[in-house]
């Protein structure tokens, strides 16, 4: 099992106060030894541990996420807030099947394939479907099943809960995803652009099994608090792209 470790981080007295001045160090340990500029561990143990240099760690062992967190990355990956939604809004659970369209780095079907039953993820460029797999072994999933096909052209299953497409030009897999979603299921588009909304909308909206529910952007926002010193962090994770829900009514 790996691990993480999380530092005290420094604190000092200020105003009769005792408050943290340094954020906390967290690092990510795939072997049983650490070392960095705060100091060297061997063998490390879950619970409170100490470098060598008399510096506090506290160490536990890695969550499904962290390891997440670590995978290769080619493409830019649909964020934590994205997947959130996505599978709060289409109801997925334990028994669903989805197809992918567009595996990038596998990250979304990793994710997916950590909550649901099965994964059939399509992408066009043999590249990334090696990227994917290597990352998907890594998390030892084996719920995912990788295609180096065109999902615009054809999609193999049938019946599946939720079609997800996370490539350039969604509208042209409008046809082949409303013949592979059950009744009731749904179409997800992500879409970093107002064009590609609108020509998937328009698509969409041609079919009359498919009612359009909705286009969202999710923005995240971290904010800082230390003693009365609040604020927003500079840094916002703001626009990614647009999700927009369709769903086979007939």
């Amino acid at each position: 099992m790996n691990k993480v470790l999380v530092s005290k981080g420094k604190k000092q007295v200020i105003d009769g106060k005792e408050r943290t001045i340094r954020k906390p160090s967290q690092y990510y340990v795939k072997n049983s030894d650490f070392s960095c500029n705060e100091g060297y561990i061997k063998l490390l143990k879950t619970g409170k541990v100490k470098t060598n240099k008399g510096k506090d760690f506290f160490c536990f062992d890695s969550t499904f996420y962290d390891e997440f967190k670590q995978l290769r990355r080619g493409a830019q990956i649909i964020t934590p807030k994205d997947v959130g939604i996505i599978l709060t809004e289409t109801g997925l659970t334990k028994s669903s099947t989805v197809v992918e369209g567009g595996s990038g780095s596998g990250a979304l079907a990793c994710r997916l394939a950590s909550f649901i039953k099965q994964v059939y993820s399509y992408d066009i460029e043999k590249e990334n479907i090696e990227l994917a797999k290597n990352n998907a072994s890594e998390l030892k999933l084996k719920n995912i099943t990788f295609k180096l096909k065109d999902l615009t052209k054809k999609i193999d299953e049938v019946d599946v809960d939720a079609v997800i497409l996370d490539i350039p030009n969604t509208e042209a897999a409008v046809k082949t995803a409303l013949k592979a979603v059950k009744v009731g299921g749904f179409i997800v588009a992500y879409t970093p652009s107002i064009p590609q909304v609108m020509n998937f909308v328009e698509e969409a909206t041609k079919q009359v099994s498919l009612q359009v529910i909705k286009t969202i952007e999710l923005v995240e926002r971290q904010w800082k608090v230390n003693g009365r010193a609040v604020r927003p962090i500079s840094e916002a994770i703001g626009h990614t792209a647009f999700l927009t829900f369709v769903r086979r009514v007939n």
